[in-house]
């Protein structure tokens, strides 16, 4: 994504799938994305400093931010956000959504997580892992 955040181009995966998404050019997104510094908002009703760190914010052409969240697992079967213990994947990013709307960005409710499965055959591996990866709004 550094790649097509510096020309400002979807990334290819995004494109694949009939996205309209631009990784957003935020000046803090750096230290959004790190993880003792994070995305922070203060609330103001208790006085305490909340914040998580973002994988990843795109923009759509109207200028609305959607969080993106990466994960990776190798199983057999295909990749979803099905299973009961998954819910804290939803619930993390709703975090985001809410941490991020505290600093004044326009973020729409839908996420993406960009899901890689690693890929288990009998190919040689050559130290290169091989992935399938698929975008789940």
């Amino acid at each position: 994504m550094a790649r097509c955040r510096r020309f400002t181009s979807a990334e290819p995966i995004v494109s694949k799938e009939g996205l309209a998404f631009i990784p957003a050019a935020q000046p803090e997104l750096p230290a959004w994305r790190h993880n003792f510094q994070g995305v922070r908002v203060e609330h103001a009703a208790s006085g305490l400093t909340v914040y998580g760190a973002i994988d990843d914010l795109w923009v759509d052409a109207a200028g609305r931010h959607y969080v993106v969240d990466y994960k990776a697992t190798a199983k057999a079967d295909e990749v979803s956000l099905d299973a009961d213990w998954q819910i804290a994947y939803k619930r993390r990013v709703e975090f985001y959504q809410w941490l991020l709307r505290g600093r004044g960005l326009d973020v729409a409710d839908r996420a993406f997580f960009v899901y890689a499965n690693g890929i288990k055959d009998d190919g040689p591996f050559d130290d290169v892992p091989r992935f399938r990866t698929r975008i789940i709004a």
